[in-house]
């Protein structure tokens, strides 16, 4: 038999909330997340190593409400200030 082929399938990223793995080192942000809007304060910030989920848990949130995402490489105090709630 000769090499073996590579086949280029489509794919998309569909951070859907039925798609995500819960694990026992995810529970607890997964469980926070979806605790929305009994939150104490209404910020969170998702980090994590790569492959984490952190876009996924921040999909997730982003289809229960509405909200704004900050990549890091754009956070300031003037984010901040801007979009601060009473």
């Amino acid at each position: 038999m000769s090499d073996q082929l590579i086949l280029k399938f489509p794919s998309h990223q569909a951070y859907k909330k039925e798609d995500f793995y819960v694990s026992p080192s995810n529970q607890e942000a997964y469980d926070f997340v979806n605790s929305w809007p009994k939150w104490i304060k209404r910020t969170v910030n998702i980090f994590g190593p790569s492959g984490s989920g952190k876009s996924h848990l921040a999909s997730i949130l982003k289809s229960n409400t509405s909200c704004l995402q900050i990549e890091t490489k754009n956070l300031s105090d003037k984010i901040f200030f801007k979009f601060k709630t009473p």
